[in-house]
């Protein structure tokens, strides 16, 4: 069968084509901060403990070094949040070690309902996603639930 540009069979094998390349793509790891970025250096994963806390209390928040070298001097700071709905605590200034280590107590406002938060860290290379070399705008954040 011949198959003309723009006939409704061609049409068919574009639209059919168009998300397989994607999806091939994307199982290439061809997409998102990888593709983008290859050598961007980002810091380690944060945690927090307890996940579930009152209001009035506080959470241990903590991050082991990197995977890289984050180019970070000593005395680089954070700026930590916690956000809830249109709440948000002043931020809390935090000492990262050069290898992006760090350990720091967070305390969750009193005036903070129930409910699902969030704890954003600022200050890392997560805030430069818009820069060229950096494909990712995840942001730098640990969920937590105020009871």
């Amino acid at each position: 069968m011949t198959v003309r540009p723009g006939s409704v069979v061609a049409l068919l094998r574009v639209s059919v084509a168009a998300p397989a390349l994607a999806l091939a793509l994307a199982l290439a790891g061809c997409t998102g901060s990888s593709f983008l970025s290859p050598h961007a250096c980002l810091p380690g994963r944060l945690s927090v403990d307890p996940a579930v806390v009152a209001a009035g209390g506080s959470v241990t928040l903590a991050s082991g070094p990197a995977r890289c070298d984050l180019g970070y001097e000593r005395g680089h700071t954070y700026s930590v949040k916690v956000m809830h709905r249109q709440l948000a605590s002043p931020p809390t200034v935090v000492e990262v070690e050069p290898s992006g280590r760090f350990l720091t107590r967070v305390v969750i406002p009193e005036s903070f309902p129930a409910g699902d938060a969030v704890i954003v860290v600022t200050g890392s290379p997560f805030d430069r996603c818009a820069e060229e070399g950096y494909g990712s705008c995840a942001g730098y954040a640990v969920d937590i639930t105020i009871r």
